[in-house]
């Protein structure tokens, strides 16, 4: 899992979450500073189906509100 996990944002050209457990809330959550921190260039969707990240993005959400993140890296 470790080598898989360091190598899993080389040559893709984005990142697509599904609907998935805690291996792939691990991941997102890897990609997301990687992101803001200009290391990972690519596109990052999430697909919401019936509502499933909605609890993350409130806590990124709060994450803003409590002064924790920028509010412009809600829109990455």
């Amino acid at each position: 899992m470790h080598e898989r996990k360091a190598r899993f944002l080389e040559d893709i050209d984005g990142l697509v979450t599904l609907l998935e457990g805690s291996g792939t809330l691990e991941e997102l959550l890897e990609a997301i500073p990687l992101k803001r921190l200009g290391h990972f260039t690519k596109p990052i969707v999430i697909l919401n189906t019936n509502g499933y990240y909605e609890p993350l993005r409130q806590m990124l959400e709060k994450c803003v509100s409590e002064n924790f993140m920028n509010e412009k890296h809600l829109q990455m």
